[in-house]
């Protein structure tokens, strides 16, 4: 966070003039509800329960860096690693604690949480009332949890962990950090499928033409085993796989307005979806930053810098041409920049 001690007539000019640098948020009234802006999801340090959720109020230029402890005055918990929203609430998946938080999504007032989760990755939606499906790390099963009572409804061995999920024609897929498998679940049906892929699997994004694309990171101890898959959602087929040669990609990330691609493998890189055989190429070179996340929002792309994983990250944010529009200081370890839907 950037703070501006204003002494005299000239700070003030200077603050005014420096638009990538945002006022400092004890000098603004904190905002009773949280819009016309982005929230950064600070995952924290394992085991240091510094996890936090920071408000960007882009109206007023300000960054309020802990808007849900601020809100509630208690924390997030440890290892916040990923969000997700419905019509009325924010859900604030926190990994290492087990457990999702639930809070209001215009105020951040806490609602409730849901507990007893081994390790919590990424919700979604199932479709159903209240039900959404959560994906663990450190359990091999697919969790249910009804987000009106705060409970654990069921959970359904898969014989792998999995992480990232998108639902698409009726069938939920489900990537594995561990396999080298791409499951895929009827949700008609409840059968249980999968398709062959690569080890790995880290993300999971839907393009314009209801295609799915899977990054997979690949062998850490095999070099050229990461690799990039299309997958045709009408047959459950892999359409074609693009080699990463080096590297351990992850963040995969869409924009839809120009059917482009990006993912983290140290720099940026893109693949233009409408170019004919077209090969990922850099895109924002890092440059010695820690690149740790990576989102699209209304044509622009968002990177965070993680830093050296102990002090507060950045957050980038650049236009569809790479050009560089503002930095702004996000929490420990920032990995996602969202806004709400």
């Amino acid at each position: 966070m950037y703070r501006f001690l204003i002494l005299t007539i000239s700070v003030l000019f200077f603050v005014a003039c420096e638009k990538d640098k945002p006022v400092a948020e004890d000098s603004i009234t904190f905002p009773t509800e949280f819009s016309n802006g982005l929230f950064f999801v600070n995952e924290g340090q394992f085991n240091k329960a510094n996890a936090s959720l920071s408000f960007y109020d882009a109206e007023n230029d300000t960054i309020f860096s802990k808007a849900y402890e601020m809100v509630n005055n208690q924390p997030v918990g440890d290892i916040f690693q990923s969000s997700a929203f419905d019509d009325d609430n924010l859900y604030l998946v926190v990994n290492n604690s087990g457990k999702i938080i639930v809070a209001d999504k215009k105020t951040l007032t806490f609602n409730g949480e849901i507990t007893g989760l081994p390790s919590p990755r990424y919700m979604e939606y199932s479709g159903t009332a209240d039900l959404w499906y959560v994906s663990n790390l450190l359990n091999d099963s697919l969790f249910v949890v009804n987000t009106s009572n705060y409970t654990i409804k069921s959970k359904e061995y898969l014989g792998a962990a999995v992480e990232a999920m998108k639902t698409v024609a009726g069938k939920l897929y489900l990537s594995s950090p561990s396999s080298d498998h791409l499951y895929v679940k009827d949700l008609a049906t409840n059968l249980l499928d999968s398709i062959f892929v690569s080890v790995g699997g880290n993300s999971l994004i839907v393009d314009n033409n209801n295609s799915l694309w899977l990054l997979c990171n690949g062998d850490f101890y095999i070099p050229g085993s990461a690799a990039l898959h299309q997958i045709n959602t009408d047959n459950q087929t892999v359409a074609q796989s693009i080699s990463i040669a080096t590297g351990y990609p992850s963040k995969l990330s869409y924009n839809t307005q120009n059917n482009t691609l990006y993912f983290i493998n140290t720099d940026v890189y893109v693949l233009k979806l409408d170019e004919p055989a077209a090969q990922p190429e850099v895109f924002i070179e890092a440059a010695g930053k820690s690149f740790y996340g990576l989102d699209v929002i209304n044509n622009n792309i968002f990177v965070t810098d993680a830093i050296d994983y102990v002090q507060n990250g950045v957050v980038y944010e650049y236009t569809e041409n790479g050009e560089l529009l503002k930095t702004l200081t996000a929490g420990v370890n920032p990995n996602a920049v969202v806004t709400i839907p």
